[in-house]
């Protein structure tokens, strides 16, 4: 068996421990080389000669792996599609409420002023416009840091 070391190989560190290693049997072991390739490769697909010895060891087999890693690519890029069109959702979602909750809290505002309440009026209606304000200068500036963090 050709896989196999030679007798020598095997037999050459109890021989140097023992002492009893000669310079010819350190030579002949040094004479034959022991190699060890190891191959990788990242991404769905292995090389072609690899599919091609996939292929040759079952024919089609090639195919079906080809046709696997563009079915999981297909299925990558749906959940993507899905997940970039639920937050486009949910961001409208909370701008209208937003919207809503600012324009009860400056109609409360105005109602609140036209009753005698200025004082309370002021109140409401400043905390509703610091609170876009707010909304309209601060939370963009956050998107844009988390972004360039990142990357």
């Amino acid at each position: 068996m050709a896989d196999e070391p030679p007798d020598e190989v095997e037999q050459l560190p109890e021989l140097v421990i023992e002492g009893e290693a000669t310079e010819e049997t350190a030579r002949q072991v040094a004479d034959r080389a022991i190699q060890l390739v190891t191959t990788r490769f990242s991404g769905p697909l292995p090389p072609p000669a690899v599919l091609q010895a996939y292929d040759d060891m079952s024919p089609g087999l090639a195919d079906r792996i080809v046709a696997m890693a563009e079915r999981e690519q297909e299925h990558r890029h749906n959940l993507e599609d899905r997940a970039f069109n639920e937050d486009s959702k949910l961001g409208k979602r909370g701008q209208i409420l937003a919207f809503i909750i600012a324009f009860a809290g400056l109609v409360a505002a105005v109602i609140l002023g036209l009753t005698g309440q200025p004082v309370v009026a002021g109140i409401i209606a400043s905390l509703d416009l610091v609170t876009l304000v707010t909304v309209f200068l601060i939370v963009p500036r956050m998107g844009e840091t988390s972004s360039d963090e990142e990357s």
